[in-house]
């Protein structure tokens, strides 16, 4: 019961195996950010803190730098794009509603400056949810215009009109209408209960700008045909191709180069420094600096298991989760030759340094390269997940802070009446009946006092 709830309570990241994934920067740049478990240059529009920070360190504000993308690139319309080296490159002139602090993985307000959800019934009588969203009143798209409720409503009625397939397998099932109730407030309507997915189709809030991609309606050829990056585009814009984030393509050669540029006006500019860039007081990001000769692993992506605020071998759920993994698949295969300078390759001295692969290097392995396994957490803090599970199995302990008190008797109350509900889906519903009555309130009452 409440494994949804659970799940994302006490393990908000699943342990998955995958092959590792390795960042490297040169000597010189400075104010890139490691985030734990997923390395520094994560390609999501919500951990935007490496390509927003990184510079050279004699240029704090311009300069260029190169960054390789290591697949090919068939398009870059965000109607179609789907491959992970398409979207590093999308993902830059994107911003989100939210984003993840890079060390805790906790959510961070972003477009978005606070939202709630509330149940909702549906015609059908089952049981939805509403999201209210308060939104910022200082973002622009790149062309100038405010970003309003208006503009998010129409991401998501456009996506369905058109069917786009990025997006309309995660919004259609569950996107039951949006209401907008002021320039910077919106309800959107949910159909079912399941936060993870509303979570994820949120990111599509900011990616068509109405200016641009109205004339597309219903056409899901003409969208998935039209190459926004050939046209120039409003007030001086180099391309059509644009969203609200930190960067702003000049041109994509459809070849092998796309060339982006800051945005000056973007809402959130970093203060970058060598030691730290300020987001508008909401979160402090340290950046580090690549300090030898030798590209190293700064960041790595691989078999993980990433647990929020844990005493990791006292846990029971890490122990099992470790033995799920397959550790026989822990290994990974040199992809690339002498004759592909982009590439790297483990140094055979020490294997857990990468060396690029230059053109008289003569030290590939052949085959596959063992490396270690890794379990990799997040996080550091003295709040215990063990005493968190106890605390999660005292019946009665509705907000979960390891007593049963007042305010979980304030929160059964304040449910109180609330019927036709999933069972499960709010934790007030303590017997998980599918309601919120006197039987709750009994149950926390009986359990009054314990910690």
């Amino acid at each position: 019961w409440l494994v949804q709830w659970k799940l994302y309570y006490l393990c908000p990241y699943l342990p998955i195996y995958s092959r590792n994934y390795f960042d490297l920067y040169k000597p010189g740049l400075v104010d890139w950010v490691e985030s734990p478990g997923f390395g520094s240059a994560a390609y999501q529009t919500v951990m935007p803190w490496t390509f927003a920070n990184l510079h050279w360190a004699d240029t704090p504000v311009g300069g260029e730098m190169r960054y390789h993308v290591s697949g090919d690139v068939s398009t870059i319309n965000p109607f179609k794009a789907s491959w992970v080296y398409e979207v590093t490159i999308l993902n830059r002139m994107y911003d989100a509603l939210y984003v993840y602090n890079p060390y805790t993985h906790d959510i961070v307000p972003w477009v978005a400056t606070h939202w709630e959800i509330e149940p909702w019934k549906l015609p059908d009588n089952s049981t939805g949810m509403i999201l209210w969203i308060w939104l910022r009143n200082d973002v622009t798209w790149q062309d100038g215009d405010p970003v309003t409720a208006e503009d998010i409503k129409w991401n998501f009625d456009f996506i369905n009109s058109t069917q786009a397939p990025e997006y309309t397998p995660i919004i259609s099932p569950i996107y039951q209408g949006c209401e907008v109730v002021h320039d910077y407030l919106l309800k959107i309507y949910i159909n079912g209960t399941g936060f993870f997915k509303a979570q994820e189709f949120l990111g599509s809030a900011l990616v068509y700008p109405r200016q641009v991609w109205e004339p597309f309606w219903g056409d899901y050829t003409g969208a998935s045909s039209y190459k926004p990056w050939t046209e120039a585009g409003p007030n001086g814009l180099p391309t059509k191709l644009y969203g609200t984030g930190p960067w702003i393509l000049e041109y994509w050669d459809e070849v092998s180069t796309a060339k982006i540029n800051k945005n000056l006006n973007y809402w959130a500019r970093l203060a970058s420094s060598s030691s730290a860039a300020g987001v508008l007081g909401a979160l402090r990001v340290v950046g580090r600096e690549a300090t030898d000769n030798t590209p190293k692993i700064y960041g790595t992506r691989g078999i993980e298991i990433q647990l929020l605020n844990i005493d990791p071998f006292e846990q029971k759920t890490v122990e099992y989760y470790v033995e799920l993994v397959d550790k026989n698949g822990a290994s990974w295969y040199i992809y690339g030759s002498p004759d592909s300078p982009n590439t790297a390759n483990l140094d055979p001295i020490d294997p857990e340094i990468l060396t690029p692969t230059i053109k008289d290097w003569d030290k590939i392995p052949v085959g596959p390269v063992t490396v270690k396994l890794y379990v990799r957490f997040s996080g550091e803090t003295d709040f215990s997940v063990k005493n968190q599970i106890t605390a999660y199995y005292i019946p009665g302990d509705v907000n979960c802070d390891e007593k049963v008190d007042m305010i979980d008797l304030w929160r059964v109350a304040k449910d109180f009446g609330v019927t036709g509900v999933d069972p499960g889906v709010l934790t007030t519903d303590v017997n998980c009946d599918g309601k919120v009555d006197m039987i709750d309130l009994w149950s926390v009452a009986k359990q009054f006092g314990k910690q």
